[in-house]
């Protein structure tokens, strides 16, 4: 069909994965940096920041302080809080509420509701950093890489010259 795809009965190669410095080789941040930074997206929000949590949020197995939160969609259904440790300046993560492993265990609303959250997320980092683009990342399942078992979306946002070029596809 195209140079991609694999010839009948063969299997597709697997994807490279992404280079990403390992875990322990990023300083964690100390709750009061990250709470610093979350308060800077809220202020630029305004009141798109939305109803912010007040008590923990529960993120997987973890309970994160709220002052880490800082949009919180309309509906409810969705946050975005900043990351423990972080790959590139303002790498921030967006969930839904409801502890979910896997994506496609999400309502039809929720779904919907997250990705506008992204959306709207992506367009505040973007403006935050002067960035041109940004890079979503998604790992659904542990056989993709997912560390945390609470579907997320990772935005890192990028500009000109951060990501090599690649051929398009």
């Amino acid at each position: 069909i195209d140079r991609w795809s694999p010839a009948d009965g063969e299997r597709a190669a697997p994807a490279s994965a992404m280079e990403v410095p390992p875990d322990d080789a990023r300083r964690p941040r100390t709750v009061e940096e990250m709470a610093d930074e979350a308060r800077q997206y809220s202020q630029r929000m305004g009141p798109m920041a939305g109803e912010l949590p007040r008590e923990k949020v529960q993120f997987g197995k973890f309970r994160l302080d709220p002052t880490q939160v800082f949009y919180a969609s309309p509906s409810g259904l969705s946050l975005a809080f900043v990351n423990l440790k972080p790959i590139v300046p303002g790498h921030v993560l967006v969930v839904p509420r409801r502890v979910v492993p896997r994506i496609a265990e999400l309502t039809p609303e929720e779904l919907k509701d997250l990705f506008t959250s992204v959306s709207e997320v992506q367009s505040l980092l973007q403006g935050f950093y002067s960035a041109t683009s940004a890079t979503l990342g998604m790992q659904d399942g542990p056989d993709a890489g997912q560390s945390v078992p609470h579907v997320h979306v990772h935005i890192l946002p990028q500009g000109r010259g951060d990501v090599e070029p690649r051929p398009s596809l």
